[in-house]
């Protein structure tokens, strides 16, 4: 996910506050830099005490560690083994300390030091731990997806993502998971991994990887986000290769995109005094180099890259990537190590701040989905398509009267990260693969995996929708979808409300189960009797007009022109609308924007009472954003 900007900064901190230095402008600063990576300043002490504790930790697992789930016992054997190569190691800055302290402590963690469990899915636990087939929860997130057949001929599916489970923005490693049925994953390899030889895998961030097979070389190529750990201002991509998926991936370096031979593996680090300067793969100092030289002069290097992905297309590759307030179209070369600028002329495709691509082939178009810039937080995802990537004029744009927007006003509290094709060939379905993320426990952020519609997609008007379905299945036999999903109930059925309607039709009370569920389209706001003020509590109560066998209730609730916004909410059930029967409980809700809850037992009214709204992260109270963009009732009319 891209600029996740201050978040980042405040919670990972600069490099010198975590020493505890202050540094001066001038030569001061330039050797500062120079030792963030080949050691302590000169006269500072640095504390190993964490780090020693830790290893010893670690150390009384080593008899057990046979128990533990392949990927905890990777992470714990590996990181034991960076952290006894640095302790005693006297150049070692406490940065790297503390860094590799880090990775060794939040391997020990309870809920990342797992014992094998045998676990099997029959569907897809949309919006729930997702754990491989030891037990331990999928760490594969921002992940890419390739198919290929294995020895015996069926159908094999890879996926690679990144390791939050330390909860930093920092780089963790990038995981490999493989399935035959894309319900259970086995974990392979951490494909790349954190390295204290390796400069640019140690102090960064990699995010969003993606995986491609090449033809022409017989290799297995990952891309990923390269940054510095302290900022998102280098804007970078990252190769590495293998002659086998599971293999030893060769780490090619990081770069922009376009940029020239001798512009590689750079960075932008932000100093202690606010200030950012570059620095090469050694830590030192470039000359005569400033970070408004790196956007100005793109054909040195390189244009800006951050959320991206990749898509392969026959023999050719595209990379599509956000720069930040531009997302432009690069053609890769014929090993897909890099871009080709010569084969196909890079253009920029939105210029108002798009993110998170992910792309598919359908019928005669190529469809795009992206969502806006909003941190961590979920916003409206939206479609673009084209019947030629490499033909800048020919995409077809969402504007204000066809806005081609994607799901409800927070993507189902999802961002969109791959979209994959099932079904067979002559009939194709497709799913939606995004994720949940969770921005203050980023290791527990889950996957929210969707059937998505297309359709026209061999006429001049296609479309895109995206509906919630948490109880789809794949049948593993067809490849094909089952959605399983009951019938809904609530859709234009008579609502009520303790509120005061409000006059502005915007805000109406029939807009909250109109079956229209978009950013902009309206929504009901509960407001006081004066008419001038937002009423919370509230409740609003939808007869279904006659009884029913109650299965789910799902709700979009208004964002309020903010994607951090949280509902506290209880969903109660009544035969008579007199009697009511509490169906389920949001005191303790934390998810933004978006919930779905099992609802059980007959009744024909279903009321939700709002008891406030929220904002994320400081839970100080946004009751003004309080109202419910669509209420969603699903079960079996009596």
């Amino acid at each position: 996910m891209n600029h996740k900007l201050l978040l980042n900064t405040l919670l990972v901190g600069s490099l010198g506050l975590m020493l505890g230095i202050t540094v001066n402008a001038g030569n001061s600063k330039v050797t500062y830099a120079q030792n963030q990576t080949t050691g302590s300043p000169t006269g500072i002490t640095v504390s190993r005490k964490n780090l020693t504790q830790d290893i010893r930790r670690a150390e009384k697992l080593q008899p057990t560690i046979h128990q533990y789930a392949q990927l905890s016992q990777d992470r714990v054997i590996r990181s034991l083994k960076m952290a006894k190569s640095v302790v005693n190691d006297d150049p070692a800055s406490q940065t790297q300390l503390d860094t590799v302290d880090l990775l060794l402590s939040s391997s020990m963690e309870n809920n990342n030091l797992v014992k094998k469990e045998k676990t099997h899915y029959t569907a897809v636990p949309v919006g729930k731990t997702w754990r491989d087939t030891q037990g331990a929860p999928i760490q594969a997130h921002g992940g890419g997806f390739l198919k290929q057949t294995d020895k015996q001929g069926n159908p094999i599916y890879y996926w690679v993502g990144e390791d939050k489970s330390h909860n930093k923005f920092s780089f963790n490693g990038i995981n490999l998971y493989s399935s035959h049925d894309l319900l259970n994953w086995t974990y392979r390899k951490t494909v790349i991994a954190p390295s204290l030889t390796n400069k640019s895998l140690l102090g960064n961030k990699i995010e969003r990887p993606k995986l491609l097979y090449s033809q022409k070389t017989h290799q297995y190529v990952i891309w990923g986000h390269w940054e510095d750990q302290s900022n998102y201002s280098s804007s970078q991509i990252c190769v590495a290769t293998s002659r086998s998926v599971a293999g030893n991936y060769s780490f090619k370096g990081h770069w922009r995109p376009g940029s020239d031979a001798t512009h590689h593996n750079w960075r932008i680090r932000t100093l202690t005094d606010g200030t950012r300067q570059v620095e090469d793969q050694n830590g030192s100092v470039m000359n005569n180099a400033t970070p408004d030289d790196m956007n100005s002069n793109p054909s040195v290097w390189g244009y800006p890259s951050r959320d991206f992905t990749l898509y392969q297309d026959g023999n050719d590759a595209y990379l599509i990537t956000s720069g930040g307030k531009n997302m432009m179209i690069f053609k890769l070369n014929s090993d897909f190590t890099d871009v080709d600028t010569t084969s196909m002329k890079p253009y920029t495709l939105f210029d108002n701040y798009r993110e998170a691509p992910a792309m598919i082939h359908s019928g005669k178009y190529y469809f795009l989905i992206t969502s806006s810039q909003t941190g961590w937080y979920p916003n409206q995802a939206a479609y673009s398509y084209t019947t030629n990537i490499a033909d800048p004029d020919s995409w077809k744009k969402p504007t204000s009267s066809s806005p081609q927007l994607l799901g409800n006003n927070t993507a189902f509290y999802s961002q969109s990260t791959n979209i994959m094709q099932v079904g067979s060939q002559k009939a194709p379905e497709y799913l939606y693969l995004g994720d949940r993320w969770d921005a203050n426990a980023l290791g527990s952020s889950t996957y929210v995996w969707l059937p998505l519609t297309i359709n026209q997609q061999n006429a001049n008007h296609p479309s895109m929708s995206l509906q919630y379905n948490p109880n789809w299945k794949l049948n593993t036999a067809t490849n094909q979808i089952i959605q399983n999903q009951a019938p809904l109930l609530s859709q234009g059925k008579p609502a009520s409300t303790d509120a005061t309607q409000s006059s502005d039709a915007n805000f109406s009370l029939s807009n909250a189960n109109d079956g229209v569920f978009t950013q902009g389209s309206g929504y009901f706001k509960p407001m006081t009797s004066d008419g001038h003020n937002v009423k919370v509590p509230f409740s609003y109560t939808v007869d279904l007009q006659k009884a029913a066998k109650l299965s789910r209730a799902d709700i979009s609730f208004n964002n309020g022109g903010n994607t951090s916004y949280y509902p506290i909410y209880k969903i109660y059930t009544s035969t008579n609308n007199r009697t009511w029967q509490l169906a389920a409980n949001g005191s303790n809700n934390q998810n933004i924007g978006f919930t779905s809850d099992p609802v059980t037992g007959s009744a024909r009214y279903v009321k939700v009472v709002v008891s406030g709204f929220n904002l994320y992260g400081t839970n100080t109270p946004a009751n003004n954003a309080a109202g419910i963009d669509e209420l969603q009732v699903y079960g079996q009319a009596k």
